[in-house]
């Protein structure tokens, strides 16, 4: 075991299956205290046994919750803030390609609240056990698409998930540019990981040409897609390197980075409507109409 992570701390959201559940894996064999989010007990349960088996480390815990949900992002948080108020790696992995449109419970359309602003909900409210752990904050990084800020539950025309799936994550990109302005001189670095295009349940959702068996081939397994966030949660230096994306153990090729996320407009109005999204829902406001 790498003796620099025990008793680090190291909490992965969306970490039942797939790429969570192997970066879990990845980080448990290293010696770090694992901390798994799932929103499903059963599957999270599973999960949980199989992580403790194969990395014959027994040092991992589960929290439930839905985070969907503004409320769920917020339960999540406290109950980690409860058992560790200290946390050194925060890996929001959790993600959604979505089957087809729909509003969460609180009105939010669905891969933009996973995707983007649970995430955005669980920083804000673990400020402080970041902070006293100068931790890195890794986000999963994916290929962006334009976001319409005058139709966030995308109501207008025609809904096509895979674009919907990457306004959540330039929404996701622009909040890291914010968030590590908002965590200057504290030691938290915000750093990108990106697992390329992956062989996950969810993207059986994207349809075309990503559902056939032949590109399924082609996708990289969870496993492999999971070395992005273990290498920027382990590896030696990355304080040195804020808002750096890497994919494997490098970083992303400027063919493949996306472009635009650290525009000041652009991260402005992210957080601007970001802000308000969770604020409506905070003050028991009226829910987004469809």
């Amino acid at each position: 075991m790498n003796p620099t992570l025990r008793g680090k701390v190291v909490v992965i959201t969306g970490a039942s299956q797939g790429i969570g559940k192997a970066t879990a894996l990845g980080i448990a064999k290293l010696g770090a205290k694992v901390v798994m989010v799932s929103r499903d007990p059963a599957r999270a349960a599973e999960a949980l046994r199989e992580v403790k088996q194969q990395s014959t480390n027994d040092d991992v815990e589960t929290v439930t919750a839905d985070l969907s949900l503004v409320e769920g992002a917020k339960r999540a948080a406290a109950e980690l803030k409860a058992r560790h108020p200290r946390i050194d790696v925060l890996i929001n992995n959790a993600g959604l390609v979505p089957a087809g449109r729909e509003l969460t419970a609180e009105g939010i359309e669905s891969a933009f609240a996973i995707n983007h602003v649970a995430h955005w909900v669980l920083i804000r409210e673990l400020f402080a056990p970041l902070v006293a752990g100068r931790a890195r904050v890794v986000m999963l990084v994916g290929q962006p698409s334009p976001i319409d800020f005058d139709d966030l539950t995308c109501a207008k025309g025609t809904y096509k998930t895979f674009e919907a799936y990457g306004r959540g994550k330039l929404a996701s990109l622009a909040a890291m540019v914010e968030w590590q302005r908002r965590f200057a001189g504290t030691g938290v670095t915000m750093l990108g990981a990106f697992p390329g295009i992956v062989d996950t349940a969810s993207m059986k959702n994207v349809g075309g040409i990503f559902s056939t068996a032949f590109a399924r081939m082609l996708m990289r397994s969870p496993e492999k897609a999971a070395r992005s966030s273990v290498f920027c949660a382990t590896a030696a230096g990355l304080e040195q390197r804020p808002l750096a994306l890497f994919s494997g153990d490098k970083p992303m090729s400027k063919f493949m980075a996306p472009k635009g996320w650290q525009e000041p407009g652009l991260v402005k109005r992210v957080v601007e409507a970001t802000e308000r999204l969770v604020s409506q829902v905070e003050a028991g406001g009226q829910r987004l109409t469809a």
